[in-house]
């Protein structure tokens, strides 16, 4: 059974949607991202550190009034991803029952399979580009 919790988005809402932008944001005296901004087409949703569990939420809009934005060092990652097509998502849970982890898979223009991941470990997120190492195609 799907629990939302209050002014969580329902994962279910990005399929279908192209992402537009994002923004990643941190604490000024922290390295590390602590949240990410996704605006699809008409969805959009900020993903960030509970750091008291380092865990993973979501919440429809922005969360990040106060954190500088980091553009410049993440802007060339998500290139890829912009004008992509959300076809598949999933919510992941560690082995000690801890929701730590959302992985987005896309799809391009040139049919190819293009897939993120966003991990929350050590109060902070790491961002995973995942690749595809064998299809049929091959």
């Amino acid at each position: 059974m799907l629990v939302i919790r209050m002014n969580e988005i329902a994962l279910a809402e990005l399929i279908d949607q192209q992402l537009r932008r994002v923004r990643t944001f941190g604490h000024p005296d922290v390295v590390g991202i602590d949240g990410i901004y996704l605006e699809f087409d008409a969805v959009q949703i900020s993903v960030f550190v509970n750091a008291d569990e380092d865990s993973l939420e979501w919440r429809r809009g922005s969360v990040f009034p106060n954190y500088p934005e980091q553009i410049e060092k993440e802007a060339s990652f998500w290139s890829k991803f912009l004008n992509q097509q959300v076809i598949w998502i999933w919510e992941m849970q560690n082995q000690t029952g801890c929701r730590d982890a959302l992985q987005m898979l896309f799809t391009s223009a040139k049919n190819e399979h293009l897939i993120v991941q966003l991990l929350a470990m050590s109060s902070t997120m790491l961002v995973f580009d995942l690749r595809e190492v064998r299809s049929d195609d091959n």
